[in-house]
């Protein structure tokens, strides 16, 4: 694997667990930390703004 597709993997899934975990201890309402991590990573996984531009190899 690629190490910064690594990087960004390792990065993304430790600020989503963090989140989740924070969420879990402030709920009141007695929601596992599964679902609360699953709620997490399907904001994650929501709609992405679209590129302003589009770039080639060699206009960034």
């Amino acid at each position: 694997m690629d190490p910064d597709i690594a990087e960004l993997a390792a990065s993304t899934g430790s600020r989503i667990f963090r989140t989740a975990y924070r969420k879990w201890l402030e709920s009141n309402e007695g929601t596992d930390l599964t679902t609360v991590t699953e709620s997490v990573m399907s904001q994650q996984s929501g709609p992405r703004a679209a590129p302003s531009a589009s770039f080639g190899p060699h206009e960034m």
